[in-house]
């Protein structure tokens, strides 16, 4: 099924990504979107057909993408810190706190773009601050749970079927 994701940023502006729904439930949803072209975030390279498993929860600071090369090897795992979610049948809308962490299949963690944050938004500093700190607390277990579902998205050997 389409859906829309709908990211709306501190600074009022509003970007749309249409997306494959595989998951939509009254308190999360996992998305797929494919890169139609080359991407960069900080030093990873996303070549263009990398898939974006992406994870939402009402109860968390945070969504997860999860980045899969078109050959299927794990590329990483962005975690966007998050205001509210709204999931309806047709997509979702989540507010964006502009801090990201990447966390590379290999365990390293980097903190992005804590300098994005607009001054307008300088309030909200203390919520970007725990919202980081649980990330950085809860990622094992995330990229753990990720990794697995993913895999079972997949086709191949040893992949779950629907």
């Amino acid at each position: 099924m389409n859906v829309l994701e709908v990211k709306r940023r501190l600074d009022g502006s509003v970007r749309t990504y249409p997306c494959e729904a595989v998951e939509i439930a009254a308190d999360r949803a996992v998305l797929l979107y494919r890169l139609p072209g080359q991407g960069r975030v900080a030093d990873l390279v996303l070549p263009a057909g990398t898939l974006t498993v992406a994870y939402y929860w009402l109860d968390r600071p945070y969504n997860v993408y999860h980045w899969m090369a078109p050959s299927g090897e794990t590329l990483a795992y962005y975690f966007n810190l998050s205001g509210p979610v709204r999931i309806g049948p047709d997509g979702l809308e989540w507010e964006d706190l502009e801090v990201d962490v990447l966390v590379t299949p290999d365990g390293r963690v980097q903190i992005l773009d804590e300098d994005a944050v607009p001054a307008a938004a300088a309030a909200r500093l203390p919520e970007i601050a725990r919202a980081r700190e649980r990330v950085l607390a809860d990622w094992p277990a995330v990229v753990a749970d990720v990794e697995r579902a993913s895999r079972a998205l997949q086709p191949g050997p040893g992949a779950a079927r629907a």
